[in-house]
């Protein structure tokens, strides 16, 4: 993980070498309780990369933008927790077709629409 500060925000990058995607099994930048905005950011597609991830969760945040169609190629993924953020546009319906998939944390936004 890489941090930089520019001016008043500070930027995180997820920075992966060629083995190192294969150990990462969850990825929590999640905020404790009533949503916090602390994390404004998207969710990049090169989440994709990371095909050992067991647990992504990023819920209580300020998270904008699509659910990336990526998350279909994690074929270990259990638990997706992405609620209480400012997601928008459709949710993929791929979601309901992960095998391995055990909990969706179901408190989407009102702004997305289902696939």
């Amino acid at each position: 993980m890489e941090c930089r500060t520019t001016g008043m925000k500070t930027m995180w990058t997820l920075v992966a070498g060629p083995s190192s995607p294969a150990r990462l099994k969850t990825l929590s930048l999640a905020s404790e309780g009533a949503p916090s905005q602390s994390l404004s950011a998207s969710l990049s597609e090169a989440v994709g990369n990371l095909t050992n991830l067991r647990q992504v969760l990023l819920q209580n945040n300020n998270i904008s933008g699509k659910i990336p169609p990526e998350l279909d190629t994690l074929p270990r993924l259990q638990t997706l927790d992405l609620s209480n953020n400012r997601l928008s546009g459709v949710i993929p319906g791929f979601l309901d077709q992960l095998d391995s998939l055990q909990y969706l944390g179901r408190q989407l936004d009102v702004s997305m629409q289902c696939n």
